[in-house]
């Protein structure tokens, strides 16, 4: 990602539209996971609706990585 973009707005535009197109096709409740250290992310599907579940995947390398997961409810 060119940090000369970042916060235009593109990242959402394509991702809103990726989901209303699941979302058109049936494929909902529409889940993604990310690391639990990345706040910047949480907060961007945060704006696009989606909530945690209370899913995650472990670590199971031992890194220190879990994956949180977040759902986008049905409306």
């Amino acid at each position: 990602m060119d940090p000369d973009h970042l916060g235009e707005g593109w990242g959402h535009r394509l991702f809103s539209h990726a989901i209303r197109d699941l979302t058109d096709r049936g494929l909902a409740p529409i889940c993604v996971y990310y690391y639990e250290s990345n706040t910047t992310a949480r907060r961007f599907y945060d704006r696009a609706g989606f909530v945690a579940d209370g899913g995650y995947r472990p670590d199971e390398d031992g890194l220190g990585i879990v994956e949180v997961r977040l759902v986008r409810p049905t409306t």
